[in-house]
C-alpha cells in the first residue's frame, strides 16, 4: 500500500520513502539495523585535527631591553615625579645589557638600541637639570 500523502513522482511513479529517522545522537543503533555512515568522517589519508588552537611557544623577550625603553621614557617626561631622575642612568644600564643578550640570543637588537638612544637622551635632561640648578643657585647666592 502506497502513502497518500506523498506526491506522486515524475513518471506517475510513488517516491520511495526514506525509510526510519537516524537515531539521535549517541544513541546506540537498534539491533539488526546496520550502522549508517558517517557523514563528517574523514576520507583519505588525512588525520583529523586536534580540538582548541595548537600550542605555540610564546615569542622570546628580550626584557631588559623593554624595561631600558620604559625606564628611559620615564626619565625624559617624568622629571616631576621624585626619584625619576635616575631613570636615564639605569635606562642606559639595562640598555647595555640588553644590547648583550640580544648578541647571544638576537632577540631585541632594536629595542636595545632604542633604550640606549633614549636612556642616552634621559641622562642628558638629567644633567641639564643638574647644571640648570647649579648655575641658578650660584647666581642667588652672589
Amino acid at each position: 500500500m502506497s502513502n497518500p500523502y506523498q506526491p506522486p513522482g515524475p513518471y506517475g511513479q510513488q517516491q520511495p520513502g526514506y525509510g526510519p529517522p537516524p537515531a539521535a545522537y549517541g544513541q546506540p543503533q537498534p539491533y539488526g539495523q546496520p550502522r549508517q555512515p558517517d557523514p563528517y568522517a574523514q576520507q583519505g589519508g588525512f588525520q583529523q585535527a586536534g580540538y582548541g588552537y595548537p600550542v605555540v611557544a610564546p615569542p622570546q623577550q628580550n626584557k631588559m631591553a623593554t624595561a631600558s625603553v620604559v625606564l628611559g621614557f620615564i626619565g625624559i617626561f617624568g622629571f616631576c615625579f621624585p626619584g625619576s631622575f635616575l631613570c636615564g642612568p639605569i635606562s642606559l644600564g639595562l640598555a647595555i645589557g640588553g644590547l648583550n643578550r640580544a648578541r647571544r640570543t638576537g632577540v631585541g637588537h632594536r629595542q636595545a638600541v632604542g633604550g640606549l638612544v633614549i636612556g642616552t637622551v634621559a641622562t642628558l635632561v638629567l644633567v641639564g637639570w643638574i647644571v640648570f640648578y647649579v648655575v641658578l643657585s650660584k647666581s642667588h647666592s652672589a
